[in-house]
């Protein structure tokens, strides 16, 4: 994925997502350090090989899509936010999907 500048991390965690109960992973992206922590939850525990290969897949695409999503997000009225984080997925997931193929 041409992500070798970047330093990360994934981090095996117990429970669910306080903010999110039915995540399988999340991504906290420092885009000043290119530094990425991946996180994955106790739902992720539950899937194939290839379903985890794909979720990881999807957080790393987010370090393509997340620093446009910032900018976006900051810069739209709050009825706006939703529609932005719907597109921000949907770009996410087919960056994802192409990587899959």
């Amino acid at each position: 994925m041409k992500l070798s500048d970047w330093r990360i991390e994934v981090k095996f965690m117990s429970g669910e997502h306080a903010d999110a109960p039915k995540a399988l992973m999340s991504n906290a992206v420092d885009f000043t350090y290119l530094a990425s922590i991946i996180q994955v939850w106790d739902p992720a525990y539950e899937l194939s090989d290839d379903e985890i290969a794909h979720t990881l897949i999807h957080e790393l695409a987010h370090l393509y899509t997340e620093d446009l999503y910032s900018i976006a997000r900051g810069n739209v009225p709050p009825h706006a936010i939703p529609f932005i984080e719907e597109k921000r997925e949907q770009l996410t997931e087919r960056i994802a999907r192409l990587v899959r193929l």
